[in-house]
């Protein structure tokens, strides 16, 4: 039995939920990381983002390998990506950090 609201849902009602689940769970990240827009360097403002929201969606977007590391661990308080950073002083930072 086809329900009569799925052609609703598939071409209104999709779009308009897809919205406010974005706007529901990104925009508290975009309101609490505005300062981090005036960051030029496009990785130090998305580990700005991620420290200043606690979300390590962010540091999914940074691309130099040991900074991404470094803000999975700190920001996800799980040591074990501090492993994978290359630079020693940076790791033992990071694992002092993300046991906080």
């Amino acid at each position: 039995m086809h329900c009569p609201l799925s052609a609703l849902y598939d071409g209104v009602m999709r779009p308009i939920v897809i919205s406010f689940l974005f706007l529901i769970v990104l925009l508290p990240g975009v309101a609490g990381g505005s300062q981090c827009e005036s960051i030029s360097d496009s990785d130090d403002r998305h580990m700005c983002r991620a420290v200043s929201t606690g979300k390590t969606l962010y540091c999914e977007s940074i691309r130099d390998s040991d900074k991404r590391h470094y803000c999975r661990g700190v920001v996800g308080g799980r040591p074990i990506f501090c492993e994978s950073i290359r630079d020693e002083g940076t790791r033992k930072t990071c694992r002092r950090e993300s046991n906080r």
